[in-house]
């Protein structure tokens, strides 16, 4: 469908409003109107359904309230907003200070659209607790984005002319080529190629103590690389991302909201590392900060244009908040592909199962890292219960436990067990030491509790932090020389 006939679609089934203007902005489809309305919002869903695009509704700017006033409006509708960034495009930017249900911020910024004339974009805040958490990473995250907004707007410019142009040639080869991950553990990227487009799914590394093994990232052409796409932060999928931005990419990069905050501080302390350690880096923090100007988030079932011949939609992949499966439609129904990244058939204490039911699938590209024959994993249960036994043995002889656990998923998947073994009675009660980068991610669990499981979820929005209920944990800030490391930890 041509954007003539797009817009003529638009005006039509929106003949109430006083529409002025249609346009693209990135994959979404932009109408802009004289007032807002409660009734309007209602028939843009119904658009978007029709249209089977990603569907925003803006006031034009001589019809927004004054910053200033606005900003009273939204302080009256919302309690504990922390800030609040208004952009030039009619979005205003709401940060709480405390988690909200979704059905609370959609009422919350349906009323400040009506209100106010501006599209509001509320992120919810991490529950005030005994224990306060660090929030530098979180609070950088936005100060990239925001500080970006130019870049943004070029961005999401050449995005609409490219990704909502008709695809020159409708039947050609399709390609899929794996440049890493193939028959080993990390460097995760695959280039799946069309006639009209290529897409990169991950851009992952290999690390080990002394070097790294990268993808085959020479066989990608940077200038003919249209969209990235990635499953989830951890480093043998997310650790070459900046690369491709130290080398020239300009292009989009699309995840979930909780992936983008948890690859910043991912890629940042990756290279806070290598320059402690005296050892270079193989890309800077400035590449960091493009990654994070150059995402666009997505949540889970939502069908996004990423290219004039290819539709992206997530879901949930279950293996660590924010992670996703990746199903792309290519060619308005000529074949789909699913690539699940690291996926979990199996709900944990946070998460949900892993989605595992789509209306088509001509391609399964999978993860296999515990496929083996003999990776036979004891029941949840015996797990638990064999981590409160050898706990509970070795503090009864005075010894003192150690974990070590990845620092997005496991770990906070571990905390959260031991805070409700101790809650339980299951182990003694004894202060459990956490640091490092697992009590930075924490955040994010805290201010996306619904991409967790429905139970955490309700403690969340109760105002709990599931995680730190007992007492008993105590936060430790993380030394940056490695004498002053060891030092600290000798003293636990």
């Amino acid at each position: 469908m041509s954007f003539s006939e797009i817009e003529s679609k638009v005006r039509s089934l929106l003949s109430g409003a006083e529409i002025t203007r249609v346009s693209f902005e990135g994959p979404n489809l932009c109408i802009y109107v004289k007032r807002p309305s409660e009734a309007l919002l209602d028939m843009v869903g119904e658009v978007a359904k029709k249209l089977k695009k990603r569907v925003v509704l803006r006031v034009d700017a001589g019809n927004r309230l004054q910053e200033k006033k606005a900003e009273q409006i939204i302080r009256e509708v919302m309690s504990d907003v922390e800030d609040v960034v208004f952009e030039e495009s009619g979005d205003v930017y709401i940060y709480l200070a405390k988690p909200m249900r979704e059905r609370e911020l959609r009422a919350a910024a349906r009323e400040v659209f009506t209100r106010t004339g501006w599209r509001a974009v509320i992120e919810s805040g991490v529950p005030r607790d005994r224990v306060r958490l660090p929030t530098h990473e979180i609070v950088g995250v936005r100060q990239i984005f925001h500080g970006a907004y130019g870049q943004r707007r070029e961005l999401m410019e050449s995005l609409a002319r490219y990704i909502h142009q008709e695809p020159v040639v409708k039947e050609g080869p399709i390609t899929v080529a794996f440049l890493g991950a193939a028959m080993e553990v990390g460097r995760s990227a695959i280039l799946v190629s069309t006639t009209e487009s290529n897409v990169l799914l991950d851009c992952g590394l290999k690390p080990g103590q002394y070097d790294e093994d990268f993808p085959l990232l020479d066989a990608v052409d940077l200038d003919r690389l249209d969209a990235v796409v990635l499953t989830h932060a951890h480093m043998d999928h997310v650790g070459c991302l900046p690369l491709l931005f130290k080398y020239g990419y300009r292009g989009p990069v699309y995840m979930t909201d909780p992936t983008k905050y948890q690859t910043y501080i991912l890629l940042t302390d990756y290279v806070e590392l290598k320059e402690r350690e005296g050892l270079q880096p193989s890309y800077s923090k400035a590449d960091v900060e493009a990654v994070i100007y150059h995402t666009i988030t997505l949540d889970y079932e939502e069908v996004t244009d990423i290219a004039p011949d290819i539709k992206l939609t997530f879901y949930d992949a279950g293996h660590e908040i924010g992670s996703a499966m990746a199903h792309l439609h290519i060619g308005n129904g000529r074949y789909n592909i699913l690539y699940t990244g690291d996926f979990k058939y199996g709900k944990t204490r946070l998460l949900n199962r892993a989605v595992s039911k789509f209306k088509r699938v001509e391609m399964l590209i999978m993860e296999s890292t515990y496929g083996g024959r003999d990776d036979v994993q004891p029941p949840r249960v015996e797990a638990e219960n064999a981590l409160a036994k050898h706990v509970s043995e070795t503090v009864s002889r005075g010894g003192k436990v150690l974990i070590p656990a990845f620092s997005t998923g496991r770990g906070q998947e571990i905390l959260y067990i031991l805070n409700k073994m101790i809650e339980g009675g299951l182990i003694p009660r004894v202060p459990v030491y956490v640091d490092g980068m697992i009590v930075e991610t924490l955040n994010v669990y805290l201010m996306y509790p619904h991409y967790l499981n429905p139970e955490v979820a309700e403690e969340v929005y109760g105002g709990v932090n599931p995680f730190t209920t007992s007492g008993s944990v105590v936060i430790i800030d993380r030394a940056k020389r490695v004498e002053d490391r060891i030092n600290q930890i000798a003293k636990i």
